[in-house]
């Protein structure tokens, strides 16, 4: 019907105008990055986990001013108190080390509650709390995950391996499903040929040349599955991103954008952070 027509192509353009939007972000933050790689100086090596620190606090204030209810005034104090959270666990972790995040979480978690002890309505600052901590340690364990990897294995090999799939797996799904409505092979052939093209990047750029086929394809493979088990997960979850994200609420579109763009990178970090931690 046209209507319906016109309904889907305009879908898709607005479907393209905001992968447009995370792409160029996406490079922006690359560049600004890469500025360790390029100068030299003590304060440089400091441009990654700052850069990612600062993002985290973004997109956690971000998520937090959607997920809560109520007033406005109320919303942002408890947009506050998850910010707050999400420095106490994340700032020790990147200056410290994995430890002392453990260390910090005991008391964050209790901390955290006392806000809520006077509250008449019990089940209400129950969910508010498990915001509070949700937010702030997914926020917090993949800003970890993600300098983790950076420092492990460099800037390349990250970007290639947590940012490069999940845009080209939103671009591919938008391709094959620009003439009508969604099938399951919409979904299953860009996923495939995500993790196909992030594992070569990996392995034409970063794989020793000596290495024999055996080691390359098993490293491969292990890559891939990591990689394609954090694609699942993100797609999968991807209308809890959009919720945090205000997409319903017609949010600021680069608040949007930033937190639609760490969805899925967060979820493949954590997947891949446990297999580098233990080789570290």
């Amino acid at each position: 019907m046209p209507h319906l027509q016109a309904a889907g192509s305009e879908a898709s353009r607005s479907g393209w105008r905001q992968f447009a939007r995370r792409l160029i972000m996406a490079f922006v933050l690359f560049l600004f990055m890469s500025l360790s790689l390029l100068l030299s100086g003590g304060f440089v090596f400091a441009i990654v986990p700052v850069t990612l620190l600062v993002c985290g606090g973004l997109l956690t204030g971000i998520a937090a001013t959607n997920l809560f209810d109520g007033q406005r005034p109320m919303r942002l104090a408890w947009a506050g108190l998850t910010l707050g959270a999400y420095l106490a666990i994340a700032v020790p972790a990147l200056v410290v080390g994995t430890s002392a995040m453990i260390d910090a979480l005991g008391a964050v978690v209790a901390l955290t509650l006392v806000p809520h002890l006077g509250r008449h309505d019990p089940g209400a600052a129950l969910r508010d709390w498990s915001v509070v901590i949700g937010n702030s340690l997914y926020v917090a364990f993949g800003v970890q995950a993600m300098s983790a990897l950076v420092s492990s294995l460099g800037l390349p090999v990250f970007f290639i391996v947590a940012i490069v799939p999940p845009l080209l797996f939103e671009a591919l799904m938008l391709f094959f499903s620009r003439d009508g409505p969604r099938s399951i092979w919409s979904y299953v052939i860009p996923l495939v040929l995500s993790i196909v093209t992030s594992v070569a990047l990996l392995s034409l750029t970063q794989f020793n040349r000596s290495m024999p086929d055996g080691w390359v394809l098993f490293f491969g493979l292990v890559v891939g599955i990591l990689i394609g088990v954090g694609l699942l997960l993100s797609y999968m979850t991807r209308r809890m991103a959009e919720a945090a994200s205000g997409a319903r609420n017609g949010a600021n579109p680069l608040a949007r954008s930033l937190v639609e763009l760490s969805h899925g990178p967060v979820i493949i970090s954590l997947a891949l952070y446990l297999p580098v931690s233990l080789l570290r």
